[in-house]
Parts: C-alpha cells; sequence; structure tokens
C-alpha cells in the first residue's frame, strides 16, 4: 500500500513540477516571420532592406549565454558556419532557441538576469509585459519603461523576443520600442 501511495504521489509531483517548468520552454517563434526573414535575405536588399532589419534577434550561445544579433550578422554566421544548411531552417532553428552558436568576438554575449527571469517565470507575459512597458492603447506595440537597469535590459529584450516581439531602438523617442511580428507579417514582403 505504501508502495502505491509513493508511486502516485511521485507522479503527482512530477506532473505538478512539469507544470510548473513550463514556462520554461519557449513559445514559438513566429512561422510567418520566419518565412519572411528566409525569402528576403538583407544582404540581397541592401538598397531597400525590409523594415525587420533595424531591430535584433536574439539566439543560444555557447557557454549558456544568450546573443544579441541584428538580422545581418544572423545571416553572416550562416554564410560562416551554416552554409550547408537549408536557410529557412537554420533561421527556424536559430530564432526558436534550438541551436547553440558559438560567440564571436563582435557579437553581444550575455547571461539572462536573474530578476528579470524569475519575474518572467513567476508571471504570465501580460503581467511581465506591465512590469516593463510603458503602457500603450496598442496591443501588438510598446515601448520599454525608462529607468530599466542596463544589466537588466537585454534580459528584457530576450523575453519580449521569445514571445514574438521584435525591438528597435527608437532614436526620437530614446527608448526601445516592442512590436508585435504579427504586425511585420501583415505588412508582406
Amino acid at each position: 500500500m505504501k508502495q502505491v501511495n509513493y508511486f502516485l504521489l511521485s507522479i503527482c509531483a512530477f506532473v505538478f513540477f512539469s507544470f510548473c517548468n513550463s514556462k520554461q520552454k519557449n513559445p514559438v517563434f513566429d512561422e510567418k516571420m520566419i518565412k519572411i526573414i528566409s525569402e528576403n535575405p538583407i544582404f540581397s536588399n541592401m538598397d531597400n532592406p525590409p523594415e525587420y532589419a533595424f531591430t535584433t534577434f536574439f539566439v543560444q550561445g555557447d557557454s549558456g549565454k544568450i546573443l544579441l544579433l541584428d538580422p545581418r550578422e544572423l545571416e553572416e554566421i550562416y554564410e560562416e558556419d551554416y552554409s550547408s544548411w537549408n536557410y529557412k531552417k537554420y533561421v527556424r532553428k536559430a530564432l526558436n532557441q534550438k541551436l547553440i552558436i558559438k560567440a564571436k568576438n563582435k557579437i553581444k554575449a550575455f547571461e539572462l538576469d536573474k530578476d528579470v527571469t524569475d519575474n518572467y517565470l513567476n508571471n504570465d507575459f501580460t503581467d511581465f509585459r506591465a512590469m516593463y512597458c510603458s503602457s500603450t492603447i496598442y496591443d501588438d506595440k510598446c515601448w520599454l519603461r525608462n529607468g530599466i537597469l542596463e544589466h537588466q535590459l537585454y534580459t528584457i529584450l530576450y523575453y519580449y523576443f521569445i514571445n514574438n516581439y521584435l525591438a528597435w531602438f527608437d532614436d526620437d523617442l530614446g527608448s526601445y520600442s516592442m512590436t508585435k511580428t504579427s504586425v511585420y507579417t501583415s505588412w508582406g514582403y
């Protein structure tokens, strides 16, 4: 009888911890955006770059770090290290955080901030968004609040990215703007 209770308790604990940790899994990156990126390389559109050319991407780096890339750097890494792959497959794996990319000297590599990560894991994304974004009338766009600590900035932008937001620095406002990928995909290319 004790073995059965222990077995049931073990199963319940496993289910509970699996559910609690499910937020650690990344949402799937917008497949329409992957298609747009893979069909509109920036190198071939230097005279008329797509809108996403001015945003930031985040991918998994070696040594447990996250890499901050612009779309052009993502293409350069493909050309240098993954050119034998199908480009769309490479983009899909990289943006879905399923590919470990070796950090090169010029690429910004960082560790996730513990406090921001705790806020992300312990709140739904709507509440997380409210913590770091100025209120906005738009559901698909927001601006990062002023006063964000520098060591937390990239972690916040990373969590927005894996939830299908692209960030770019708005020079006029002096702040980062985050726009849902669905806005970019609705423009078409």
